[in-house]
């Protein structure tokens, strides 16, 4: 089983701490490392010390150069594909849209997503 970045981000919120890195070992002996930051910024340090815990406990380099998801609306739980029946008229929902707040937001702090980001897995 694996810790997903949802979970991590829900037990940084229920914490209310800005970033959270959780060392994880099941009952079979598979080792998983999972990191949360509040902002881009947060999660680029987390992750950043998740590397070098795994680089301490010996994991393979390839595992050590891990990288925050990009929050974009694409990785968020309320984003949704378009569907279109066949033979439809496609016309501004072919990308997909936000199921949470279809307007467009603008944002003007630079290293968060949108206040309603939630990440897919």
């Amino acid at each position: 089983m694996n810790i997903s970045i949802k979970q991590t981000k829900q037990i940084r919120e229920q914490l209310n701490l800005r970033q959270i890195i959780i060392y994880g070992i099941s009952y079979t002996g598979v080792k998983q490392i999972s990191t949360h930051g509040k902002t881009v910024i947060d999660a680029k340090e987390a992750a950043e010390i998740g590397n070098k815990i795994k680089k301490e406990f010996g994991w393979p380099q390839a595992f050590c150069n891990s990288k925050p998801l990009e929050r974009i609306c694409e990785h968020c739980s309320y984003f949704q594909r378009g569907y279109h029946h066949p033979g439809d008229v496609i016309q501004s929902n072919m990308h997909g849209k936000c199921m949470f707040n279809p307007e467009s937001i603008k944002r003007y702090e630079q290293d968060r997503a949108c206040g309603q980001f939630e990440p897919a897995y």
